[in-house]
């Protein structure tokens, strides 16, 4: 067995670092030989829970090299709707989890790429990637599926799917005065604070 597939960034060749690199001159560079030398527009469909600071900053940066990405709201059912249902995209989308974060599963990774499945919202549509899954899920053994795995692993970030985001979903609030649980509550997610920690807990006096 040749170990959990994975593919770190220190181990990428630094050709690909630079593609993910703050470098506004090379991304000038790349719209230029994709036959943009003067940036074009766009738009971005949200979910109205989006972090729009966190956007404005996307915004700022694409208008930087040319790029004038205008935003518009929806609410998560209208853009459930317009995005997976009508399938009705051409340009930018985005939730408040990200497409490549949701899972580092390389198997999950590949089946949210391939070919009309259900979620997979940016319409990736790559017959390598379909290849790949299918070839997979038949695999004999576990050496193999990782063999598979690792080969998109290393391809994945080469076609830019998506812009990746660090966004943090949940919050642990410690409170030194709450015993019998780590954390107090999670913040970010509808729980009972109950069933998060337990039935266990009592007020600390000390």
């Amino acid at each position: 067995m040749t170990g959990y597939p994975y593919y770190p960034y220190p181990t990428w060749p630094q050709s690909l670092k630079d593609t993910y690199a703050y470098n506004p001159t090379l991304a000038k560079q790349m719209l230029a030989t994709e036959g943009y030398p003067n940036g074009f527009n766009t738009t971005c469909i949200l979910e109205n829970d989006c972090n729009m600071d966190l956007w404005a900053v996307v915004q700022s940066e694409l208008a930087a090299v040319g790029i004038n990405m205008s935003i518009t709201l929806m609410d998560p059912a209208s853009w459930q709707n317009y995005i997976l249902t009508s399938r009705k995209l051409t340009a930018l989308c985005a939730r408040p989890q990200g497409q490549t974060g949701q899972s580092t599963n390389p198997l999950t990774m590949m089946v949210l790429c391939t070919t009309g499945y259900n979620i997979d919202y940016i319409n990736i549509n790559n017959p390598q990637i379909d290849a790949w899954y299918a070839a997979a899920n038949t695999a004999q053994s576990i050496d193999t599926v990782f063999q598979i795995t690792n080969q998109f692993l290393q391809y994945y970030p080469t076609q830019h799917y998506a812009i990746s985001l660090v966004e943090p979903v949940l919050f642990n609030v410690e409170v030194p005065w709450i015993g019998g649980a780590q954390s107090a509550s999670l913040l970010g997610v509808k729980s009972d604070p109950a069933t998060v920690c337990g039935d266990e807990v009592w007020i600390n006096p000390h």
